[in-house]
């Protein structure tokens, strides 16, 4: 009888202590908060930008209701971007503010670093700027590259926008960093004198087609048509195509701005016809 006792008493220690494992407790505003800001990742890619702000609200409250300040001052991040997108700069520098509070406070390094970048670049390259760094990710990299440029520091520039091409992936989040990059290694080469031309801007139109990003389609297209690598024709051509892409999208400044470059070249092959 005590044997048949000390047996169950040692199965009912080990079936407490290593028979079970933890369960897991499903928490449903963090799975919320990441359904949120994966859909306003996807809106922003898709230049959806007023359904991006949305969905990263949503993010921001489920954030708050976690009350986590990593997650939290993302959100405030991700909506920055959102009202970057659209022009809102005000409401991007509030956002903005709130992100840096919140990092400063919870010490959130690299998140504070982030932010800091794009409040300069809001306020037309003016405040100090982190120090670029190995552990950076590649979109903190192409921020910086945006400012050096304003500074007019394009050596600098140059070597941001080179670490986001060595480190984006090559996700479709990735591949618009590359591209973006490109475009700015196409603005920094105007300024440093190299031996060999590369193409940037044709690299960069390759990867915005392959996405699926008409603003920066447009945005190349208009920066090849300013490009005297480029016969007249081929400028032209290109103008003409970002004017189209401009008119489907509705964006009747940016279709304006197309046609006047594109009755520019015009004036220009006349005085040539004159000669």
């Amino acid at each position: 009888m005590k044997t048949l006792l000390a047996s169950l008493c040692l199965l009912i220690c080990l079936s407490s202590c290593g028979g079970k494992s933890k369960p897991y407790i499903e928490n449903p505003y963090e799975d919320r908060m990441k359904d949120f800001t994966h859909m306003g990742v996807k809106a922003m890619h898709e230049e959806r930008w007023k359904s991006a702000e949305h969905l990263f609200v949503r993010a921001l409250q489920m954030a708050q209701l976690l009350s986590d300040p990593s997650l939290e001052a993302r959100a405030w991040y991700n909506d920055a971007m959102a009202w970057k997108a659209m022009g809102e700069f005000e409401k991007a520098k509030d956002a903005l503010q709130q992100d840096l509070r919140i990092s400063e406070y919870h010490h959130l390094t690299n998140s504070a670093k982030r932010a800091q970048i794009q409040w300069v670049l809001l306020h037309d390259g003016q405040g100090e700027l982190p120090t670029l760094e190995k552990t950076w990710h590649a979109d903190m990299a192409l921020s910086l590259g945006y400012v050096l440029i304003k500074q007019q520091k394009f050596q600098q520039a140059e070597y941001a926008y080179h670490y986001v091409l060595q480190h984006a992936d090559d996700k479709k989040s990735g591949l618009l960093l590359q591209a973006r990059a490109m475009l700015g290694l196409a603005i920094v080469s105007k300024h440093i004198d190299h031996t060999k031309y590369i193409p940037w801007t044709q690299r960069a139109l390759k990867i915005f087609r392959q996405v699926g990003a008409p603003q920066k389609t447009a945005q190349t297209l208009l920066m090849m048509a300013s490009d005297k690598h480029y016969t007249l024709k081929q400028r032209k051509n290109a103008a003409m195509r970002a004017k189209k892409i401009y008119h489907v999208l509705k964006n009747k400044h940016a279709e304006n701005w197309a046609e006047k470059i594109l009755q520019g070249m015009a004036f220009f092959e006349r005085g040539e016809d004159e000669k």
